[in-house]
């Protein structure tokens, strides 16, 4: 199986849809420069979706050094495996993925998982946004105050 525009775009989506709660305009997407992810199709696809995209430069694979570490433990934990059918080969990515973003700890995440990582981002951007909250009624009630008084 090839990877195909629509391909990329539908697994975007399902990220967006999954992570329904981080702003796309805050997001970047960082890709190679396969024909999938330079065609005018996905291009404007990701336009349309409000995210912002970014393609490595030509021969930098360490531009793009999380993805090239999870292709490498890919390779090496699931492409040895000889599948009997296309189903099999999809559970096996399938658990790779759960293992790489579930349970597996990267040091650039500090030593957290993914899934720990995002959680612990979010919560702190709803302390962040609490905190601004509070300071822009506290400005608001001395605004008001001010007009009353």
């Amino acid at each position: 199986m090839s990877a195909v525009k629509e391909n990329a775009v539908i697994a975007i989506e399902n990220a967006l849809v999954t992570h329904n709660d981080i702003v796309p305009e805050n997001m970047v997407i960082r890709t190679d420069n396969g024909s999938q992810y330079t065609s005018k199709a996905f291009r404007k696809s990701i336009l349309v979706l409000g995210l912002k995209l970014e393609h490595i430069y030509y021969n930098t694979t360490e531009q793009n050094g999380h993805i090239e570490s999870f292709h490498k433990t890919l390779k090496k934990k699931y492409w040895s495996n000889d599948f009997q059918n296309y189903q099999e080969a999809e559970l096996a990515i399938k658990d790779a993925f759960t293992n790489y973003n579930q349970n597996r700890i990267h040091s650039a995440l500090q030593y957290l998982t993914p899934y720990e990582f995002i959680s612990k981002w979010k919560l702190q951007q709803q302390i962040i946004d609490m905190e601004n909250n509070k300071k822009m009624i506290n400005k608001s009630s001395g605004l008001v105050n001010a007009i009353l008084f």
